[in-house]
Formats: structure tokens, sequence, C-alpha cells
């Protein structure tokens, strides 16, 4: 059921890509986006399009991007999902897998909720760097 989800996922994010990518990008967030890097983009996803779908997956904040940017730079939809499906299997199966193993060891049981609250204030902090990057980079574009 995870894989499935997040297959539906990225296939909902990669068509809001492909029909409204382009209004977005060029209406909301015109200030960070330039128009060659659409171009760019299409260009990229030609030669490495398949890649970078599966890759994607295990790259935070990376993996939210990459299946609207893939319809934003017209990857057929055939290929998208070709690399889609085992792209969200093995994330998922990593994840299971992955969390079974470094949950078993010792160190983290007994320190669980400590990395959760390292967890937490990583997924607070980082957005919020994001978001402070991309607000400079707006206001240093605006000014003459």
């Amino acid at each position: 059921m995870t894989a499935l989800a997040a297959i539906l996922g990225d296939t909902v994010n990669f068509w809001i890509g492909r029909y409204a990518g382009t209004t977005i990008v060029n209406g909301r967030f015109s200030a960070f986006v330039k128009g060659e890097w659409i171009d760019k983009t299409r260009k990229f996803y030609e030669k490495y399009g398949g890649a970078t779908i599966v890759i994607a997956r295990f790259v935070p904040y990376v993996r939210t991007f990459t299946p609207f940017l893939a319809g934003v730079g017209e990857m057929h939809y055939a290929s998208f999902l070709l690399y889609n499906i085992p792209g969200g299997v093995l994330w998922t199966c990593g994840l299971i897998v992955g969390g079974y193993f470094i949950g078993n060891i010792p160190i983290v049981q007994d320190h669980i909720s400590l990395l959760m609250w390292l967890v937490l204030i990583l997924c607070i902090i980082a957005p919020g760097m994001v978001a402070k990057t991309l607000l400079s980079v707006a206001l240093h574009k605006k000014q003459p």
C-alpha cells in the first residue's frame, strides 16, 4: 500500500506539472525561475529523466519537485511511469527495511525520543533555510 501511495503521489505531481506547471512557474514564481531554465529542464529530462525519477526519491526535498519538473519538462508519461513504479517500490522497501534494521540497534532503541526530536528540528529548520534563500534571491533580483 505504501508503494502505491508513493507512486500515485508522484503521478499526481507529474500531471500538475504537465498541465499547470508552466503557468505556476511563470506566474507566482517568475521572480525565481528563468524561462531558459524550463528549456534546460526539458533537455535534462530527455537525457536523464528515468534515472532522475528513481534516484530523486532518495534525496529529501528533491523528491518533492522531481515529478513536477518532469511534467513541466514534458517527459513522456509512459517513460515517467516506467521509472516511477520501480522507484516507488525501491524507496518504500528501502524505508521499511532500513527502519527495521536501524530500529533494532540498541543505542537507537535507547535514545529514540532524542532522535525523534532531532528529526523534527531538522524538518523545521531545512524548509526555513530554503525559504530564506529564495527570499534572499527574490529581494536581490528586485534591486537595481
